[in-house]
């Protein structure tokens, strides 16, 4: 929510302007187990799953996030997320 007028989810008024788009979010995120499969869902576009690389090392998986205007849902497959 960077650059936004406020944190609340109604905005009855039309205050609310667009959060500052992101770039190349590195993510490294403690896992579990071996993890088979990492997508990404663009909400903001539509519900189609974009799978996307990523690495693990050890209890750890990084990956990088092109772009993100409002928000985005990772999905990991296998292993738990820690």
């Amino acid at each position: 929510m960077t650059g936004v007028a406020h944190d609340n989810w109604q905005d009855p008024r039309g205050t609310q302007v667009m959060p500052t788009k992101q770039n190349n979010i590195k993510l490294h995120i403690p896992v579990t187990g071996q993890v088979k499969s990492v997508s990404l869902i663009k909400a903001d576009e539509s519900a189609e799953i974009h799978p996307i690389s990523f690495t693990q090392s050890n209890n750890f998986i990084d990956l990088t996030i092109d772009e993100l205007t409002v928000w985005d849902l990772v999905l990991i497959k296998g292993g738990d997320v820690v």
